[in-house]
């Protein structure tokens, strides 16, 4: 009789194990999420903890195939410094970048970094650490008694990886015109008003850059001048200008992060002449006959000082868009002149 209550007994048990076994796959099923076989795009990358201290550091990073993105920049700050630079990685195989933290920003005893994957417009769409967090390295090894600079290709992904800066633009100006014409000398023009500085001007520059965010440089302003009439008088004649040149000493200042477009802002001060081209409505004596309405020009200057702002768009490894706005106060020919500018620079 003992077996058979034992045979009874174990009934339900068998039940409950059968109904757990049908119910399990269902539930696995119902709680497995989907798509989970699919990682999210990023950047894989291992920190580098430690590394010796006055020598180029190598990092690496694997780019997951999904995420889409222009450039990947490694950003790194050196002990002491309060702003990251930053250098375009380089394709080393397939999936993998990489780029080296340059020596001279290896002489503390830590340096920081993060590495930024960014698009066309230099926003960033994935990242390794960031500014605010980053990955330090601690530097090992006995401080370097000499550490030479060394200006190595891609120095800094901004403009001042590359030292020497030369730029041609071309452009054209207005400003406040007031005074006596320069052919007709006896002549006040009035009222003031404003007119163009001439058909245009070209602005060669030559710069270089000090730090990563400041460029002292040498602008050249020569203006072209058409549309005047000549003085006939005495059996003479009198040519109307048209030219005028002036140079200025230039400080400009970029931002500081590195991106495709960097804002910049300027101040400039120089010597030469500035002319404005005005139309004497009331005075006919020019032209070959003498009976002409008088067109001529206005100099300002000699002395110049304003400040100025654009933007430089990087347009690849040595060239620079460069489009710049800027103003000139002269004295003590008195004027009020403001120049846009548009132009192209190598940097080197």
């Amino acid at each position: 009789m003992k077996p058979r209550a034992a045979s009874r007994g174990l009934v339900p048990f068998a039940r409950a194990l059968a109904l757990v076994a049908l119910i399990t796959p269902e539930l696995a099923r119902a709680e497995a999420p989907t798509g989970y076989e699919a990682a999210p795009a990023g950047l894989v990358h291992e920190a580098v903890a430690s590394g010796p201290r006055g020598a180029a550091i190598p990092i690496i990073v694997g780019v997951q195939n999904e995420l889409g993105f222009d450039k990947l920049v490694l950003n790194y700050r050196p002990e002491g410094e309060s702003e990251f630079r930053g250098r375009e990685m380089k394709l080393v195989s397939a999936g993998t970048y990489g780029a080296e933290i340059p020596r001279e920003a290896t002489l503390g005893r830590t340096v920081a970094y993060y590495i930024e994957a960014r698009d066309k417009e230099g926003a960033p769409v994935a990242g390794r650490a960031s500014a605010g967090n980053p990955l330090v390295i601690e530097l090992q090894g006995a401080q370097p008694a000499a550490v030479a600079k060394v200006e190595e290709e891609g120095e800094g992904e901004g403009l001042a990886g590359r030292r020497f800066f030369v730029g041609l633009l071309v452009g054209a100006g207005a400003g406040w015109a007031t005074g006596d014409g320069d052919t007709n000398a006896d002549t006040m023009y009035h009222p003031a008003a404003f007119a163009l500085a001439g058909l245009g001007q070209l602005a060669p520059e030559i710069g270089y850059w000090v730090t990563p965010t400041l460029m002292i440089s040498l602008q050249g302003r020569f203006e072209a001048v058409t549309g005047t009439t000549d003085v006939y008088a005495d059996g003479r004649v009198y040519h109307a200008a048209n030219y005028a040149a002036a140079g200025f000493l230039k400080a400009t200042w970029v931002a500081s992060r590195p991106t495709r477009a960097r804002p910049f802002f300027s101040l400039a001060g120089g010597y030469g002449q500035i002319r404005h081209v005005v139309t004497f409505d009331t005075l006919r004596a020019c032209g070959p006959t003498g009976k002409d309405v008088c067109v001529d020009t206005i100099s300002t200057g000699p002395v110049a000082l304003g400040p100025g702002a654009g933007v430089f768009v990087e347009l690849g490894a040595h060239v620079v868009g460069v489009f710049e706005l800027d103003t000139q106060l002269t004295f003590p020919a008195y004027s009020v002149n403001l120049d846009g500018n548009l132009g192209l620079a190598v940097r080197f």
